[in-house]
């Protein structure tokens, strides 16, 4: 057999082998991570901007605190709707009822 054959299944050649394969497939894998990060970064900003633009077509009233009159609210627990209610919406949550 010949020398190359010989060193090609020595432990030492074999650790060298498997430690290159290890950096090879980190730095693969960083690479991808790194570039799906920016991909996703990419795409949250135009997802940030089509939803404004969306949300424009349908936000009427734009403010801190809305407040809705003569509401029938019906609750979802099977008790009665509660009518000429008055619903309070703060910083795009309902913040009371009544």
């Amino acid at each position: 057999m010949s020398s190359i054959r010989r060193a090609r299944r020595t432990p030492l050649f074999l650790s060298i082998v498997g430690i290159a394969l290890v950096i090879t497939t980190v730095g693969s894998t960083v690479g991808k991570v790194a570039a799906q990060e920016a991909n996703q970064n990419a795409g949250g900003i135009a997802e940030d901007a089509a939803q404004d633009a969306s949300r424009e077509a349908f936000v009427a009233i734009e403010g801190a605190e809305i407040a809705i009159t003569d509401v029938k609210v019906i609750d979802g627990t099977g008790g009665a709707p509660l009518e000429n209610q008055t619903v309070v919406i703060r910083n795009g949550r309902i913040a009371n009822i009544g």
